[in-house]
């Protein structure tokens, strides 16, 4: 009997891949586990990779459509009572399913339950033993969702089957804030449950780098999300905004150091159409008109504050 089906998405993660199947086949649990790998019209090596665990993992082979489509894909295929998602560059500790499963059979009323992860920087190094704060170490309510990013990520939550489901699965044109999106949506359905252990070690994108990447469906989200919920999600759509502004901020800072102004410009231009009010991002956008020695100076002096 199949109790829990692993969903593992990859788009060009030959380097990590293994090692997340790996951490996922060496789970301690009992209860009876499927491993299906979701091959996102990779064009590096993944597919060799994946090849070396023929027999031990289901494969689905799509065209790229994004992590959204291809963990819909991979369900679609599932027979488990409840779904596990681990990204192909993150990896799970020994107990994952033990420890979250044994919440959810405890629990009926939760719907979905998570866990705290390690950090580790692009080569794996230790950068923090937990990802939660303490003061958001607790499961959120509904409100909780709609006035603040949650540090819930993919490869520590598990959600019942029926769950996933009821809610439509991941929102499949969306390829950045899908699963902030989910989370609306299933919490809306039902409670959560936080386990304040590290079940899981996540590997963090430089804030920078991940709020670029996070662009590309920003407006579809915010679309979404105000339709569905109205004014209620405007602190989120804030919070958000802020960050989007406090990465391109950095972003631009950086561009500066390297001794490019013109993409430093653009990139406090961008910040500003997030926070036009950004009295900080403003006078940054003026300092890149400056000759660079004097922009850099400043930026030096005047620093990522």
């Amino acid at each position: 009997m199949t109790r829990v089906s692993i969903i593992i998405p990859v788009y060009n993660g030959a380097a990590t891949l293994a090692a997340a199947i790996d951490s996922a086949l060496a789970q301690d649990f009992a209860g009876g586990f499927e491993l299906i790998v979701v091959n996102d019209g990779s064009t590096d090596t993944t597919a060799e990779v994946i090849e070396g665990y023929r027999g031990r993992v289901q494969v689905v082979n799509r065209a790229n459509g994004g992590l959204s489509a291809a963990r819909n894909s991979g369900a679609a295929i599932a027979n488990g009572e409840y779904l596990a998602f681990l990204d192909a560059d993150d990896l799970w500790t020994v107990d994952k399913l033990s420890a979250t499963i044994a919440a959810l059979d405890d629990r009926p009323e939760v719907v979905l339950v998570y866990s705290d992860a390690v950090q580790v920087d692009e080569l794996g190094r230790e950068i923090s033993p937990a990802l939660v704060a303490p003061e958001l170490a607790r499961a959120p309510s509904m409100s909780d969702l709609l006035e603040r990013w949650w540090p819930i990520l993919p490869s520590t939550a598990v959600v019942r089957r029926r769950i996933f489901d009821q809610v439509g699965g991941f929102f499949a044109p969306m390829r950045s804030y899908e699963d902030m999106d989910f989370w609306l949506r299933a919490r809306e359905v039902g409670e959560f449950e936080y386990l304040p252990r590290a079940l899981a070690i996540y590997r963090v994108t430089p804030a920078a780098e991940r709020m670029v990447k996070y662009e590309q469906s920003y407006e579809l989200f915010v679309q979404r999300v105000s339709d569905r919920y109205g004014s209620a999600v405007r602190p989120l759509i804030r919070a958000i905004r802020h960050a989007h502004a406090t990465a391109l901020g950095a972003r631009g800072l950086i561009a500066i150091r390297r001794g490019d102004l013109a993409a430093a410009r653009r990139s406090f231009i961008r910040a500003l159409r997030y926070e036009p009010g950004n009295l900080r991002n403003g006078l940054r956008l003026l300092r890149s008109f400056l000759p660079l020695p004097l922009a850099r100076a400043l930026s030096r002096h005047g620093g990522v504050k």
